[in-house]
């Protein structure tokens, strides 16, 4: 017969691994026939047990993964659940409580979006991406001047990253700083010059500025980069520009 005893290992919390030692149970009955050992005895087969903290992340992990795949699949609120199953069993994973707040903004849960975003960034303060998403965050809620400082955040952590600039350039032009939001559109188009969004941020900015010959150029640019995904709104924007350039 074969006799495990549980070790308790240190600075584990509730698990141990277990020692095989032959005997005779006999023999040992004799010896202690009214004592209970000081160690645990299970008859069972040998294993070893992982740490309780090392098998929930791993839950987590395969939870969100499978919440990214209904996300993927346009199942959100599904998505959110499962997001929110792994932060039950890991609340300090950052990328939990991110890839939640971007699944609650696109359900316009805002608010709670907003919540999560800022739990992430707490947990992980100098993640850009994290910045840029709750800058997204905020935008949607129309919180233009919060969403400011989030994307100049971003884009201080990673100037090289023309998709922050962009997004600056935008809030920025909603709040009339335009010199600002031109600045930064064209660090935009520096970074990634056939971006048709970019160029039609830049035509939005000229255009508020009442500089409509640049900003036509950048209307066509846009519609030309961006092919026949170009919107609608661009192309009655350049209409409009050539009506009222006509008349000049």
């Amino acid at each position: 017969m074969v006799l495990q005893i549980h070790v308790p290992l240190p600075g584990i919390r509730s698990k141990a691994f277990y020692i095989k030692i032959p005997f005779d149970m006999r023999s040992l009955l004799q010896a202690y026939p009214f004592r209970l050992l000081s160690c645990m005895i299970i008859v069972t087969c040998v294993s070893v047990q992982t740490p309780m903290g090392a098998q929930e992340n791993t839950t987590a992990k395969e939870l969100n993964i499978k919440a990214m795949q209904l996300q993927s699949a346009g199942k959100l609120q599904d998505a959110a659940d499962t997001y929110r199953k792994a932060i039950v069993l890991n609340p300090n994973g950052p990328a939990y409580h991110n890839n939640l707040a971007l699944t609650l903004k696109d359900l316009d849960q805002l608010d709670a979006a907003e919540k999560e975003e800022r739990i992430a960034l707490k947990l992980k303060p100098k993640k850009p991406d994290y910045h840029y998403n709750l800058g997204l965050i905020l935008e949607k809620e129309n919180k233009a001047g919060l969403a400011e400082a989030e994307f100049r955040q971003a884009s201080a952590a990673n100037a090289l990253d023309g998709e922050f600039h962009y997004r600056l350039a935008r809030v920025l032009r909603q709040q009339g700083k335009l010199d600002e939001a031109q600045s930064e559109a064209k660090q935009a188009l520096m970074l990634k010059p056939n971006e048709a969004a970019y160029h039609q941020v830049l035509g939005d900015i000229l255009l508020q500025s009442k500089r409509e010959d640049e900003a036509l150029g950048e209307y066509k640019t846009a519609a030309e980069t961006g092919g026949p995904t170009i919107s609608a709104e661009v192309k009655s924007k350049i209409d409009y520009l050539q009506q009222v350039l006509k008349t000049r």
